[in-house]
């Protein structure tokens, strides 16, 4: 929560200074719309973890193997799906947020449309440290947790709008996103045959 909060004056703070009012508005509506995508992939997540555990704690190899292959199928169709369906939905779901304004209105409908990438690759890496939590490998969780939520947000939201301007407050959670998905990946990899959720 105190990193969550953290990053939130952050962006609020770059959306002052390179927009204004509006920018902060159009963000925080766009956060509360995007907890609808999230969920998906939370759900899953959670929902999946403890069958991911009871198989490893039953030595269930093959069925650890199908479920994590199945997992990377429900996540490549999920993550399509969720950003599809943003960009499909961006203008109803805006309109209804700040039709009142044409100026917030069409900021708020570009910047979802921009931040809506973070959907196809937040579900993999929601996924990364909730499977590892069900291995019992709270660490390497952790690693991936802490990274996302904090280090790779922070240093994003301060850096991409140095370069990009604006354009870089709205792509700064997806830039967060693809570095941890390298870290996400890099684990899963190295650990593939320690937890034979891939076969050797």
């Amino acid at each position: 929560m105190m990193s969550r909060s953290m990053i939130n004056i952050l962006y609020n703070w770059q959306l002052m200074r390179f927009i204004g009012r509006d920018g902060v508005a159009a963000f925080g509506a766009i956060l509360y719309l995007g907890f609808i995508f999230s969920a998906v992939f939370m759900g899953y997540s959670l929902g999946s973890s403890a069958i991911v555990s009871y198989n490893y704690g039953a030595q269930n190899h093959p069925e650890l193997r199908n479920i994590f292959r199945k997992s990377m199928a429900v996540l490549a169709g999920a993550s399509l799906s969720m950003f599809g369906l943003a960009q499909i939905l961006a203008y109803p779901m805006c309109r209804f947020y700040a039709g009142y304004d044409p100026g917030l209105f069409r900021l708020m409908i570009h910047a979802f449309r921009v931040y809506a990438f973070v959907y196809l690759l937040t579900g993999w890496n929601g996924f990364g440290s909730a499977f590892f939590t069900a291995l019992g490998n709270g660490w390497v969780s952790a690693i991936i947790s802490f990274l996302r939520t904090l280090v790779f947000q922070i240093a994003a939201v301060l850096l991409l709008p140095a370069l990009l301007g604006a354009e870089g407050i709205w792509n700064a959670n997806t830039a967060a996103e693809v570095l941890s998905l390298t870290v996400t990946a890099f684990f899963l990899v190295r650990y593939r045959h320690v937890y034979h959720y891939v076969q050797k």
